[in-house]
């Protein structure tokens, strides 16, 4: 992925989730989820290879998203 695709591609995804997904946290455990979602989705669709670092945190599932670039 070029620089110029990887930046517009981030600002597309910070967008999205600050203006239609909102406040995100463990209180707000759907949206949090529908980030999650949306942030992988976005860079599957531009061909980076994706990976979870899952943990728990208050016995609830949350993960930490890294691509490869």
């Amino acid at each position: 992925m070029s620089y110029r695709k990887l930046k517009r591609t981030s600002k597309k995804i910070i967008a999205h989730i600050s203006a239609e997904i909102g406040s995100r946290s463990l209180k707000n455990y759907a949206n949090l989820n529908a980030t999650r979602q949306y942030i992988l989705d976005s860079f599957l669709e531009n061909g980076l290879k994706v990976t979870e670092n899952k943990y728990n945190v208050k016995g609830i599932e949350v993960a930490n998203i890294v691509a490869e670039i």
